[in-house]
């Protein structure tokens, strides 16, 4: 008995992780605007997300803080630059409505003015 527990709880977390990225892929493709693309991860507990041409993800950041939304811009990722534009989304923590709100509300942080 105990073995097949051992089996069977690595498969539980993976189904846990596929529903929460299920979910913030979801809330993505419901709320961000046109020239926004993502990953669509295959395993892992994050995803890359891309921003449109002149928007850059340390800039964002910010703007996103206020909404109450924290990612890692790809800058940090990139040692030769280029990844400006890119930023690295976790899904792994939240909850499937967490995830959806937080996509929401980074739409909101995308769509506001620059300061």
């Amino acid at each position: 008995m105990s073995r097949r527990r051992r089996v069977c709880a690595p498969a539980a977390g993976v189904a846990s992780y596929r529903a929460r990225c299920d979910a913030l892929l979801a809330g993505l493709a419901a709320t961000m605007p046109e020239g926004v693309t993502w990953t669509q991860p295959g395993g892992g507990f994050f995803m890359w997300l891309t921003l449109p041409d002149g928007v850059d993800s340390e800039d964002l950041r910010e703007r996103a803080a206020q909404e109450g939304v924290a990612f890692v811009p790809g800058s940090r990722f990139c040692c030769c630059g280029g990844c400006e534009r890119s930023l690295r989304l976790a899904f792994s923590f939240l909850s499937a409505d967490e995830l959806r709100e937080g996509a929401r509300r980074l739409s909101v942080a995308l769509r506001s003015p620059r300061s």
